[in-house]
């Protein structure tokens, strides 16, 4: 449970965090 939890968070934050890179080094 703890494993697919971790996935879960992963999958919300690698999305999040490739759409942040582009936007902070536009600033």
């Amino acid at each position: 449970m703890a494993t697919s939890l971790l996935g879960l968070i992963l999958a919300l934050l690698l999305p999040i965090s490739a759409a942040a890179g582009p936007l902070s080094l536009r600033l």
